[in-house]
């Protein structure tokens, strides 16, 4: 397990500022909860819009953070107070956005907390009503197309046309007779546990007093459950050949910020 948490995790990492400029990386929209695609089969179109109402229309996402030729973490400073004033020698207004995001930087603005973009799927979206202190959701999947899990066995049953073919393996796993889960339902949970870990780490550093014990006590019980998740996912990779595991290595979303959290966790909740 090790060798290719290693190996994934400069890759896959969406909290590496690194990834976030080199990578590809997404969300879920906002008014439907739909996955911001990448590919063929999930681009969908995508409204962004700032805190004065101006919007930006994408119909071809690329994965990389760019919605009608105004970058997210770019648009994130700007509606921050931020300005190209701001800017120290060779740093972009983007880095300053993602800094913002992840609890490295402060806003300028009145309310004292951090404004995010909106990013919806209706081109008429009431912008007036919509809370921009809420980030939107971070895709796991970072815009890649997955394809739907169909844990309803029979419903397929009586759809001719997506009846799958009967065999002993298949007929296991409707009975729920198959041993453990499949490994890209732990490699999931497992993704979304290091996004969740990753961002208390970041509320933990900007909270002060019984906020800040209480985010270090969810920070172990994630650590924790990291842990199980990554034992659950050696056991059921063990005896699988390897190109299934090359195969794993290249597909999972591992998050970590593990030095982050192994500093905030061995020092007992105090920043060093």
């Amino acid at each position: 397990m090790a060798n290719y948490l290693n190996f994934t995790k400069a890759v896959f990492n969406p909290y590496n500022p690194k990834v976030l400029n080199e990578g590809q990386f997404s969300w879920f929209t906002q008014d439907t909860d739909r996955q911001i695609g990448s590919e063929r089969a999930n681009t969908i179109d995508v409204w962004m819009y700032d805190n004065e109402g101006n919007s930006w229309y994408e119909n071809k996402y690329e994965g990389y953070g760019e919605f009608g030729g105004m970058d997210y973490y770019e648009l994130l400073a700007k509606m921050n107070g931020y300005s190209e004033e701001d800017l120290k020698k060779g740093q972009e207004m983007r880095q300053i956005g993602i800094d913002l995001a992840f609890n490295k930087l402060k806003t300028k603005d009145k309310g004292r907390k951090v404004l995010f973009p909106a990013l919806v799927a209706d081109g008429r979206y009431n912008w007036k009503r919509h809370d921009f202190t809420q980030e939107a959701k971070s895709d796991p999947d970072q815009s890649w197309y997955q394809e739907p899990e169909y844990d309803d066995y029979e419903d397929d049953y009586y759809d001719e046309s997506k009846k799958p073919e009967l065999t002993w393996d298949s007929l296991k796993e409707s009975l729920g007779l198959n041993e453990g889960r499949s490994i890209n339902k732990i490699s999931k949970d497992h993704a979304q546990t290091v996004l969740d870990m990753a961002k208390t780490a970041g509320e933990w550093k900007a909270a002060e007093g019984d906020r800040k014990s209480e985010l270090l006590e969810k920070l172990r019980e994630l650590n924790k459950q990291k842990a199980e998740l990554e034992k659950e996912l050696d056991d059921a990779v063990a005896g699988k050949d390897r190109n299934l595991q090359l195969s794993l290595e290249e597909a999972e979303d591992l998050a970590y910020l593990e030095i982050d959290v192994k500093k905030i966790l061995e020092g007992n909740g105090e920043e060093k």
